[in-house]
This record gives structure tokens, sequence and C-alpha cells, in this order.
């Protein structure tokens, strides 16, 4: 995957706009008479999230739309975008550790490409305001959902069922973020309350599966299935 772009990323309502003109294919010049500002750094914020493709027409490149999800999920199901904001998770503060991390690199582009990432993370939202490499709860809670999906994903398919082992599921992501179990069984709740997950009790065989279970008003929940997909697509 071709690395985030070195660039102060435009307004996000910016990016937007730029989305809602190309209707059909457009040239940047065609875009800056119409919309103004910072066409090319948008441009290549949008190439990287997957939102616009260059197509070549004579000596012109032109620009379209892509089918695409919202700007949010486009940001987080970027490996190098995913892997910041864990790293900034689990404490890493420092940009050139994180660069060193995604990129294997410190060179000030490579430094510039993570206060890309972090300034975009900013305005969707994902990183708190200010100066601080610090993740929303929203930034947390979406970047767990993530990983919900990714490994739901992969123990489903193990055991040919859609509902997994909310035991096993928290070990697989817990071990990518490493928060304390009461935030990732939280936000399990949550997104069990808003109609993303499905979380099932079962019973109860040993003292062991109790105390990795989730007490309820319903029982001990055991077992989780994904309702509704955000990030990722099951095949």
């Amino acid at each position: 995957m071709e690395k985030f772009p070195s660039v102060s990323p435009p307004n996000v309502e910016y990016l937007r706009k730029i989305i809602g003109s190309l209707n059909s294919g457009k040239r940047p010049a065609d875009l800056k008479r119409e919309v103004g500002g910072r066409v090319y750094d948008a441009i290549r914020i949008l190439k990287a999230l997957g939102i616009i493709e260059p197509k070549r027409k004579g000596r012109w490149n032109y620009y379209r739309k892509k089918g695409y999800d919202p700007i949010d999920v486009m940001y987080l199901r970027r490996d190098d975008v995913r892997k910041t904001l864990t790293l900034i998770a689990n404490g890493v503060r420092n940009r050139k550790n994180i660069s060193s991390e995604v990129y294997h690199s410190t060179s000030s582009t490579d430094l510039r490409r993570v206060s890309s990432i972090v300034s975009l993370g900013r305005q969707l939202g994902f990183v708190v305001k200010g100066r601080a490499y610090k993740l929303t709860d929203n930034g947390l809670r979406e970047l767990l959902r993530y990983f919900i999906e990714a490994y739901g994903i992969e123990l489903s398919k193990s055991v040919g069922v859609s509902y997994v082992s909310i035991a096993e599921l928290r070990n697989k992501v817990l071990a990518e973020v490493k928060v304390p179990r009461e935030v990732f069984d939280t936000t399990l709740l949550e997104l069990n309350r808003l109609g993303a997950l499905h979380l099932s009790a079962g019973p109860v065989t040993s003292e062991e599966e109790a105390t990795e279970g989730i007490q309820s008003d319903k029982g001990v929940l055991l077992f989780l299935r994904i309702e509704q997909f955000k990030y990722l697509r099951p095949r």
C-alpha cells in the first residue's frame, strides 16, 4: 500500500466538497476553478483513502469517485493509520517512535506522514484536539470495533459458525490494543446496545468460564455475533 501523504490535510468539509464535485471525471484545474483551495493536497489525501482514482485521458489526469464508504471508515481501513492509532492507544506519544514502528524510518517525510495521519484523525474525532497524542473515547471504541470485526471474522471461519467466544475474541483484540479488560467489555456492551453486536448467554460449565464471561441480568454472556459490519466485509 502507498504510504500516507506527507501533507497537512485540508478541512474535512473541504474534502467532502471535493468529493461532491466529482460526479464525473475532472482535472485538478477544473476543481481549482470550481471550489478553490488546496485541491492538490485534497486529491492526494482522497486518493490515499481510496475514495477517488485517477484516469488518464490524453495528456491529462482526470479524477473520479470510486465506490466508497464515509471518510472515517476509509481512514481506519488503512494499515498505517490503524498502526498509528494502535500505538497511540498503547501509550506511544513520540512521533519519531511511531514513525519508526509504522514506516521503519524516521525521515522528515515519514515524520510528516505521522503528523498528517494524526491531524486528519483529530478532525474525524479519533484523536484529541491539541498537541497531545491521545485517542478520544470514540477513537478508542472505533479502533476496538475494527479489531472486533477482524478477529470476529477470523474466529467465525475457524469454528464454522457465526457466534464466537467472547473470551477468545477478547484475548486476540487485547493482544493488539493494550487496554484494561473492563474497557473492552464496556465496548462490547455499548456495541450490543447499538445493535452492532448480539451478546448471548450460555450454560456455565466451570468457574473459569464464569470469570471469562460478562455478568449481566440475562446471565453470563459468553458468545457474540456481529450483526452490523462497519469496517470489514466478511466473505
